[in-house]
């Protein structure tokens, strides 16, 4: 195994995913993708029930991603204190995974932001049920 990661797997992953016959990609680089994959759906999910439920509006409407998770912490409620904290440990995977050069196994952390990541969606789904 190399000493870095190897970015063109991405690229690999790419051609695979539209049905190249290039060589397969990696599962580091899979596991990564699926990491990057599992957190916006989550974060983009978490960023429009705020868009919903909140007069609150960032800066250029465009709320970083530390804004978003800062505004779930920065509830009273339990359960949305418990999406933030969940959205920041799911995005510094997210990050590791998409800017860290060194290899490691993320095939852990991609079962993590899924888990999560379901955990965040039946939530917000949840709040919209209980808000009609």
């Amino acid at each position: 195994m190399c000493d870095k990661f190897d970015w063109i797997q991405f690229l690999r992953l790419a051609q695979s995913m539209k049905g190249h016959p290039w060589p397969v990609p990696t599962p580091e680089c899979k596991n990564r993708t699926i990491t990057n994959r599992a957190y916006y759906a989550a974060y983009n999910l978490a960023k429009a029930y705020i868009d919903e439920v909140s007069p609150l509006r960032f800066r250029d409407d465009r709320p970083t991603h530390g804004d978003v998770s800062g505004w779930f912490r920065g509830q009273d409620d339990q359960v949305l204190k418990r999406i933030g904290r969940r959205l920041r440990d799911s995005y510094n995977r997210r990050h590791a995974a998409d800017y860290d050069n060194e290899p490691e196994s993320f095939a852990v952390a991609s079962e993590e932001v899924i888990y999560w990541s379901e955990q965040i969606v039946r939530e917000i789904m949840d709040k919209r049920e209980e808000a009609g």
